[in-house]
């Protein structure tokens, strides 16, 4: 081994990394949206590596499940097949979460002791590390939720689950593109850094629509029924407003989707088209605009709200690269 070779493998590390996380960001979408995230009610980080294999240990799991709430309210009326489809998606997604945790630890504590590691290498390893077992319990704290009162994973667990993820998509792409520094001025470094944080809200609160199933109301776009806003505005308290209101939850996402067009149109006219990753994120942001109208429109259709929530992604990974490369 030497340095060039240990360079290839650490890259190599990197980006098998970002093709899972991409992966289990599909899936996690397809997870939540077809309901059978709660499908396992408990984590058994050994022993749950193994389905059920035999007609004794299905209608075990399927009784567990039966104890919740999401079946008692929502799902009364499935039967085992029923549970077993949802079951199998719940299951490869845990799986998959399994084989990260993997991917990203071992290699990273090979990486931590080796020789040719510099300073960076070793910090990088560490918080990959720390983040990735993070993520995990992250992931069971939010189904948790879901277990006992709720027939829904709470939605704040839910923000907190898919931001911790994308913060560490976005950390990995980071180190693994290594971009050159993108000269710009002050101000637009100032603008480019609202647009960021303005995105990271724009994030929490899709995933406050998705967890709270907002997409679902308001199925038009520019109007809200017969206005620009929701009716809703004028009843509901100032938290209900910004925290467990349906309407006015996809009111916000829905502005905030706007603002965020405003500011890249400034950005724009500022010269980020220079740039090719300043290209590649304006064209991300349109794309990301379009399918969140469309996902709403169709009522939510599956494949587009995974694709909106891809895009969420590689959005938030691009602007991330992004804001690290600017210099005066």
């Amino acid at each position: 081994m030497n340095r060039e070779n240990y360079k290839k493998l650490y890259n190599f590390w990197l980006g098998t990394s970002l093709f899972l996380i991409t992966c289990m960001v599909i899936i996690g979408g397809y997870t939540r949206l077809t309901g059978s995230g709660l499908s396992i009610t408990e984590w058994s980080l050994i022993s749950g590596v193994l389905p059920p294999l035999s007609d004794t240990a299905w209608q075990e799991m399927f009784k567990l499940y039966k104890q919740i709430p999401q079946y008692i309210e929502v799902n009364f009326f499935m039967d085992l097949a029923g549970f077993k489809k949802i079951f199998w998606l719940e299951y490869i997604h845990r799986l998959l979460g399994r084989l990260i945790g993997l991917v990203i630890i071992i290699p990273a504590i090979y990486f931590y002791f080796s020789k040719f590691a510099n300073k960076q290498d070793k910090y990088n390893s560490l918080l990959f590390t720390i983040l990735v077992m993070l993520q995990g319990a992250i992931g069971w704290f939010m189904v948790s939720s879901g277990l006992s009162e709720l027939t829904l994973v709470s939605h704040y667990r839910l923000a907190l689950h898919l931001l911790t993820a994308f913060i560490l998509y976005a950390l990995i792409a980071i180190k693994f593109f290594n971009i050159t520094k993108i000269k710009q001025s002050e101000s637009f470094k100032k603008l480019f850094l609202t647009f960021y944080i303005l995105l990271i809200f724009q994030i929490i609160y899709g995933a406050f629509v998705a967890g709270l199933h907002a997409g679902y109301i308001y199925n038009e776009f520019p109007l809200m029924g017969n206005n620009i806003y929701p009716k809703e505005i004028f009843f509901v308290s100032i938290t209900e407003f910004f925290l467990t209101n349906i309407a006015t939850i996809q009111f916000i996402h829905r502005v905030t989707a706007i603002l965020l067009l405003v500011i890249a149109a400034i950005l724009i006219y500022k010269g980020i088209l220079k740039v090719v990753l300043g290209q590649a994120l304006i064209v991300l942001l349109a794309l990301q605009f379009l399918l969140g109208i469309s996902a709403l429109i169709t009522i939510i259709n599956i494949h587009l709200a995974v694709l909106h929530q891809l895009f969420a992604l590689l959005l938030f990974t691009t602007s991330s690269i992004f804001l690290t490369r600017i210099k005066k």
